[in-house]
């Protein structure tokens, strides 16, 4: 992301921080384009249906969205090896080289993740804005090795460096994106920038008790030292063509150590299969937080037809600045059971109660130290049912939640309403259903009741609560093999999202930000030959809003890509992008009223893939 995110959520089916919302990546409770970036690593081999997971995460990733999908494959499999008869964790073992997993992709991993509304593709900060500085590099070494016929141990360390420009997009002109400024860098780019160095230490112990039961633990210890500096465009006037600048800086150091322990039973009681899972989890954070408000000492207002700026700035404390020390521990303990009593029916039923703390000291001189400890249960319940080989219907429900005020804890004060934690109710029902060979049709509805919920107000740019919102929508996906060569698929979604308990900040009935009621997506790919494929396809938008207050618009789009597969020999790959090929001025996300973000231009990406 050029921007600096406003918000952060880790996620895990079974979260090992109180940080992490517990979250099935089939069933994401976020609203449509809510991401800039998802990070999968080592998750689709996992799940059962990798296209639901694709799905759900190109619908909530944000148009020019990031997804990366770490997961291991084969290139000397021509299509995914995939066997739903294998159940067994030594058969799993084998065929798929590890007992978890349920697939082993292989070369067509790419049209597999591509048929579901994401592309493939290398692109570079400079192509987009010439003033982008992005450095990146890391590195992840791993031990593994047997303690033994039945323990497995696992030591990792991992070091990452990230340094980059940070741009916050163009303003707003009435209540609309100013039109003709997409290349321009609003702001001071030698003076904005974010920075981030991550030291994580893992180790984790398998061990098989007996056949069937396994006992697990990972163990974590994480440091984080991260830095952002922005100067960006706070607003502009059509009537006198000048642009306002703000300023601010903010550092975040922290450290925290978790450790996750599982037992896992794999068994039959009363004659039914099924899978008990036990755990218990411990950890603590600490972090130390501190906000600068940048000062203009020539001015902080610039002529429109000169947005790109050199000022001199001076950061200093203000009085609503956070400059704090907080302290986070979770003790948790948690039991699930998937029960499948026929071949057409399968439940899954879980428990997990947490017991987070809270410790804030706050620096500043007029502010107090505080402290707040929260008991929470989520449920989870599931339900699939497969009347016919071609046909599963499933429902479910869960419940998770979120702590308040964001990864810095800014928002914090010593009023219970704010440091209450964020909740998540996510109901859901669909269906997968294969009339006949090659064609695949999907359908879901959900919604998602969120309380104490968090925006940004578009005026102070600080973190507000929106009391409780309500999203509800309806997904379409079909994909089509029309032929051996030939691929279509498509989705088309509903949704509606809106604030439904009034604040200060938002009234209710006021329409959540980012989120349009209608998307569509469609894509193709043709293979011409055994090395050459094209592709083609187009993804649509209706309107949104920029932020809660509902005061500036994104307007809808359309836009049309493109894409060439040629297979150059055994093992290397070639492919061709040309994204928007007609070049449509649009802006698919915004960080405020006056931070909005413009799509790219048309732009062609080359890049070679090598097998080994």
């Amino acid at each position: 992301m050029c921007h600096h995110p406003s918000e952060y959520v880790m996620a895990d089916l079974s979260p090992a921080e109180p940080t992490i919302v517990r979250m099935d990546i089939c069933a994401i409770p976020f609203e449509n384009s809510y991401f800039d970036t998802v990070i999968a690593n080592h998750v689709l081999e996992h799940v059962v249906d990798d296209a639901k997971a694709i799905s759900e995460i190109t619908r909530v990733l944000r148009p020019r969205g990031h997804a990366i999908l770490q997961t291991p494959f084969s290139r000397k499999l021509s299509t995914t090896l995939e066997i739903d008869a294998i159940a067994s964790p030594t058969a799993r073992l084998q065929l798929y080289g590890q007992e978890d997993h349920v697939r082993l992709f292989g070369a067509d991993l790419v049209s597999r993740i591509e048929a579901n509304g994401l592309t493939s593709r290398v692109e570079q900060h400079a192509d987009i804005l010439p003033d982008i500085e992005v450095e990146r590099y890391g590195v992840n070494p791993t031990l593994a090795f047997q303690a033994g016929p039945n323990t497995r141990i696992d030591i990792g360390y991992e070091y990452f460096h990230d340094y980059r420009t940070s741009d916050r997009g163009v303003p707003a002109d009435g209540d609309r994106p100013i039109k003709g400024f997409d290349r321009t860098f609003f702001g001071d780019p030698e003076d904005s920038h974010s920075k981030a160095n991550v030291n994580i230490g893992t180790f984790s112990v398998e061990h098989e008790l007996a056949d069937g039961l396994t006992l697990k633990n990972h163990t974590q210890f994480a440091d984080y030292d991260k830095f952002y500096q922005n100067i960006y465009p706070g607003s502009y006037s059509s009537a006198t063509g000048l642009v306002t600048l703000g300023a601010y800086n903010n550092r975040n150091n922290r450290q925290n150590l978790f450790s996750q322990t599982d037992l896992v039973w794999e068994t039959r009681i009363g004659g039914i299969d099924q899978t008990l899972l036990f755990g218990f989890e411990f950890g603590r954070q600490k972090s130390r937080n501190q906000r600068k408000t940048g000062t203009f000492l020539n001015g902080n207002t610039t002529p429109i037809s000169d947005a790109t700026v050199d000022k001199d700035v001076s950061f200093a404390s203000s009085a609503s600045d956070a400059n704090n020390r907080t302290r986070a521990t979770v003790a948790a303990v948690y039991v699930q059971d998937q029960i499948r009593p026929t071949d057409w029916l399968e439940i899954v039923a879980g428990l997990r109660f947490d017991s987070f703390k809270l410790s804030v000291n706050d620096l500043r001189p007029a502010g107090e130290d505080f402290n707040r400890r929260d008991e929470l249960w989520s449920p989870r319940f599931g339900l699939i049912l497969k009347p016919r080989d071609n046909l599963s219907i499933y429902t479910s429900y869960s419940r998770s939640y979120l702590p308040q005020s964001g990864d810095q804890f800014s928002g914090l004060t010593s009023t219970t309403a704010d440091l209450k934690p964020e909740r998540f109710d996510n109901y859901e029902i669909g269906a997968k259903w294969a009339p006949i060979d090659g064609l695949l049709a999907t359908a879901a509805i959900y919604q998602l009741d969120r309380t104490n919920t968090r925006a940004t107000d578009p005026l102070t740019q600080q973190t507000v609560l929106t009391g409780a919102q309500r999203s509800k929508g309806l997904e379409l996906g079909l994909e089509r093999s029309i032929s051996d060569r030939w691929q279509v698929s498509a989705g088309y979604s509903w949704q509606k999202a809106e604030i439904t308990k009034t604040t200060a900040s938002a009234p209710a009935g006021r329409d959540v930000p980012l989120v349009p009621k209608h998307s569509f997506s469609l894509w193709n790919r043709y293979d011409v030959s055994d090395t050459l494929g094209l592709g083609l396809g187009v993804i649509a938008r209706s309107k949104s809003y920029a932020s809660i207050s509902n005061n500036v618009k994104l307007p809808g789009y359309a836009r049309v890509d493109a894409a060439a597969y040629y297979k150059l020999m055994r093992g290397i790959e070639a492919q061709i992008n040309v994204e928007n090929i007609f070049g449509a001025d649009y802006f698919p996300t915004a960080h405020s009223d006056n931070n909005i973000a413009p799509g790219g231009p048309r732009a062609v990406k080359a890049q070679l893939r090598f097998g080994f």
